[in-house]
């Protein structure tokens, strides 16, 4: 390969991967916006998980002075001849206070997790309506070129994880960030040496987390992929078993179905693995960090220069760092798989609706002349099936349209519904342009009974009925 093509190929990578960081991040922004319609609730979360994390910083700090005032009762022990005198007051105020500090961290957990399950459902449910508003307005030409099963798959697993990924991961997120920064606080409150090589260690798993997390969207993007491929052949297999069964081609189903499930799991592999390998790099740096401040407070205790009762509550404001640190690369991890798959229903969101022109409706009593005039058309513009139709059918004529496979039978019907817009002429019904007709209107006076039929879930009579609510039980006869 020469010098050029690789630069070539390497200038078009990078501008693929400047364009995935720029959809990633508008992605994000959009979904925020989506979220932030809730920020009342998201309001009442963020409070109770402030409130939960103050309680949850103040616990160490007091369990700190219980074991400072045991520590006197022993050193006082020395000075009374070897009677221990503990001050039992103030240890029974103390314990008192840690237990309201570790019921009011109940409470308010309990409340942030109920609020937030309410946010994220919420959200799952404003967007499945809107897919599926959206897909009632999509033109057929969408549903030609995506399989359902990977529109069930967005519809579905995609939301499904966006919802799971914000109850989990938001709170976690916030409860994180405050027991850090509170944590810190503490921390620099009894030794600001020490905490200065906490603050190292949380540096390292920042810088772990950022390289990691470049990864992790273009896995889980692969991953939702595979599995809307898999859903989709699923579909297509149950949907047309009798056919396969026809021709004999269950191995080949079967064997297809291998492959894209081999595909899936490589995939759901590849992205479980990058998101679960920042923990133990991260907790690796953490446990070097712990050993370090060991060996430095078991000094400082030596000299004097702390109490024992501080250096036990350091090392759990160690532990209230340390952990939400882990919990923060794995929910920024968390919410990069969030947003390939928010990204996907967006793509369904973004799709062009098809036109719905509403300058005239056709009158309630309808001859039904029909007139196709130069009609083109084509699935795509560039393959152009029909060219300059033209043809006049009476109201009363019955017509049949024969002609071989493929010949543009169902196309024609197709049109005269408008399924698909011309891509030049006019479809004329009693000399009224069906351009100008709304699709409603449009169909309340064509019936049309397709080769296949199709049985919904209910009654028959609900089956009959079918686009007319309220048809009486004397039309449904009929």
């Amino acid at each position: 390969m020469s010098d050029k093509n690789e630069k070539d190929m390497t200038i078009n990578q990078a501008e693929n991967n400047n364009d995935k960081t720029k959809n990633a991040k508008r992605t994000g922004l959009r979904l925020l916006k989506q979220l932030f319609k809730q920020k009342w609730k998201i309001l009442i979360v963020f409070l109770s998980i402030l409130l939960a994390s103050l309680s949850n910083l103040l616990a160490p700090k007091v369990i700190g002075n219980a074991i400072n005032v045991i520590v006197d009762g022993i050193k006082g022990a020395a000075v009374h001849n070897g009677k221990l005198i503990i001050n039992w007051q103030s240890l029974a105020v103390i314990i008192t206070f840690l237990a309201a500090l570790y019921l009011l961290n109940f409470v308010f957990n309990y409340i942030q997790q109920y609020v937030m399950a309410s946010v994220s459902q919420t959200l799952t449910l404003t967007m499945r309506k809107k897919v599926s508003d959206k897909l009632n307005k999509l033109p057929m030409s969408f549903f030609d070129t995506h399989k359902k099963g990977d529109i069930l798959s967005r519809i579905t697993s995609d939301l499904e994880r966006v919802s799971d990924s914000l109850q989990e991961g938001l709170t976690q997120l916030f409860s994180s960030i405050i027991g850090i920064v509170g944590a810190f606080i503490m921390m620099a409150s009894i030794s600001t040496s020490l905490m200065g090589i906490v603050f190292l260690t949380i540096i390292i798993s920042f810088l772990i987390s950022i390289f990691v997390s470049k990864y992790t969207q273009r896995a889980y993007q692969i991953n939702q992929k595979s599995l809307g491929d898999l859903n989709a052949h699923i579909e297509e297999a149950f949907t047309g078993n009798t056919v396969i069964k026809a021709y004999c081609l269950e191995d080949q189903m079967i064997e297809k179905t291998w492959e894209l499930s081999m595909d899936l799991f490589q995939a759901g592999k590849n992205a479980q693995f990058i998101t679960y390998i920042i923990n133990p790099m991260i907790r690796l740096v953490n446990h070097i960090g712990y050993v370090i401040i060991a060996i430095k407070g078991a000094v400082s205790v030596i000299k004097g220069t702390i109490t024992l009762g501080d250096i036990q509550a350091f090392f759990q404001y160690v532990n209230q760092v340390s952990e939400p640190v882990t919990q923060v690369a794995y929910v920024v991890n968390m919410f990069q798989g969030a947003v390939a798959a928010m990204a996907r229903v967006y793509e369904i969101l973004d799709e062009k609706e098809e036109m719905n022109t509403v300058e005239c409706t056709l009158p309630s009593a309808i001859k039904g002349n029909v007139a196709f005039k130069n009609v083109q058309f084509g699935y795509s513009p560039d393959r152009i099936l029909m060219k300059d139709i033209s043809f006049t059918i009476d109201a009363g004529q019955k017509i049949a349209i024969v002609g071989s496979t493929g010949a543009g039978k169902t196309t024609l019907v197709n049109l005269l519904m408008r399924f698909y817009e011309l891509n030049h002429g006019k479809i004329l019904i009693d000399g009224t342009d069906i351009s100008k007709i709304s699709r409603e209107s449009l169909h309340s006076v064509i019936g049309m009974v397709l080769q296949d039929a199709w049985l919904f879930e209910g009654s028959m009579k609900e089956n009959i009925s079918y686009g007319k609510k309220h048809a009486s039980d004397d039309e449904i006869i009929q």
